[in-house]
């Protein structure tokens, strides 16, 4: 977790299919070079584990106070490809089901 990483594909920062105590230890150790190699005067708050999942699919789910419009909600597919597929759709809040199933159903 970094300010001067935003994008932890761009940094090599994402392990898997990690399983005991020595593989979390060197992953944290790898991640930890990757993002100094990608900038040396980076500031790391942490590395973030999770569980993994199996999943179907990997979803984006965002919020953002917009000057104009106020808050906007982002759905979309998540995933390294994210900003190759640019399949998003926002919404204003409030939502309930109807409104929600339509932002989702707005992407492919």
């Amino acid at each position: 977790v970094s300010p001067d990483a935003l994008h932890k594909t761009d940094v090599d920062g994402v392990r898997l299919s990690i399983s005991s105590a020595n593989e979390t230890e060197a992953a944290f150790n790898e991640i930890i070079a990757s993002v100094k190699k990608y900038k040396p005067d980076a500031t790391i708050v942490g590395v973030l584990v999770e569980k993994m999942l199996k999943k179907r699919y990997e979803l984006l789910l965002g919020a953002k106070k917009d000057p104009i419009f106020g808050p906007i909600i982002l759905f979309g597919h998540g995933g390294i490809a994210v900003e190759v597929n640019k399949d998003t759709n926002t919404g204003l809040p409030p939502l309930n089901m109807a409104l929600a199933k339509r932002i989702i159903q707005g992407t492919r």
